[in-house]
C-alpha cells in the first residue's frame, strides 16, 4: 500500500484543527500518551484544556510507539482503564 500524492493532507489537517475550541468539550475520561517524539510539548499544552485528562508521559518512547512500544501502551492502557 502506497500513501499517494496527497499524503500531506493528514499533516495539514491535523496542524489546522482547532483543537483549542473542540478539546474543552471533550466528556469521556482521556488519557493523552505522550513519548518524548516530536509532539510532547504540543501534548504538554493540551492536557491541561482537556476536562479531567490524565497525561500518560513515556519518556522511553519517542517515535513509532505502537509498532516498537506497544506492550508500553498497553499496560498504561490497562492501568488507566482498570482505574
Amino acid at each position: 500500500m502506497k500513501p499517494g500524492d496527497k499524503e500531506w493532507w493528514a499533516y495539514t489537517a491535523m496542524f489546522a484543527y482547532d483543537s483549542k475550541t473542540q478539546f474543552p468539550k471533550i466528556t469521556k475520561p482521556t488519557a493523552p500518551l505522550n513519548p518524548h517524539g516530536v509532539l510532547y510539548k504540543e501534548t504538554l499544552t493540551a492536557v491541561p484544556v482537556i476536562p479531567g485528562a490524565k497525561l500518560i508521559d513515556i519518556p522511553e518512547l519517542d517515535h513509532g510507539l505502537f509498532s516498537v512500544g506497544s506492550h508500553i501502551i498497553a499496560r498504561e492502557a490497562r492501568k488507566f482503564l482498570d482505574t
